[in-house]
């Protein structure tokens, strides 16, 4: 078993924001090379989660870089994050194949991948001048 600071050490983390990067970027090509059917509207609960996730994605990262957290909190965040980005590309998988809407499933792809793209930031921010 690892110790929770193993698990979301700064090298563990920029390896799995990696992954999540390079699993993002094969949804989308995967999503992109099937054929389109039509315009077709995603059902509405996948909308939500995809909608939900890439808000608690955004959140979870304004949170990492708050000075009011603890340190500990802030690589569990950043993990946070990462999750959210797959959650998001999971989502689009299934929106382009069981919701038919290969576009709309492609756009929630690229959505993730492009929130993604800021990697895991474990530094202290700055304190606030007033």
């Amino acid at each position: 078993m690892t110790s929770t600071s193993q698990a979301t050490s700064p090298n563990t983390l920029r390896t799995a924001h990696r992954v999540v990067l390079g699993l993002l970027v094969l949804a989308c090509a995967w999503i992109a090379s099937q054929p389109s059917v039509g315009p077709g509207m995603p059902p509405a609960s996948l909308t939500v989660t995809a909608l939900a996730l890439a808000l608690g994605l955004i959140f979870a990262r304004s949170l990492t870089r708050s000075s009011a957290l603890p340190t500990t909190a802030r690589p569990i965040l950043a993990a946070l994050t990462l999750l959210c980005a797959l959650g998001v590309g999971i989502t689009a998988l299934a929106t382009a194949t069981a919701g038919e809407a290969r576009d709309a499933g492609l756009g929630f792809a690229l959505g993730g991948l492009i929130l993604a793209l800021r990697g895991p930031n474990l530094e202290t921010p700055p304190p606030r001048r007033r």
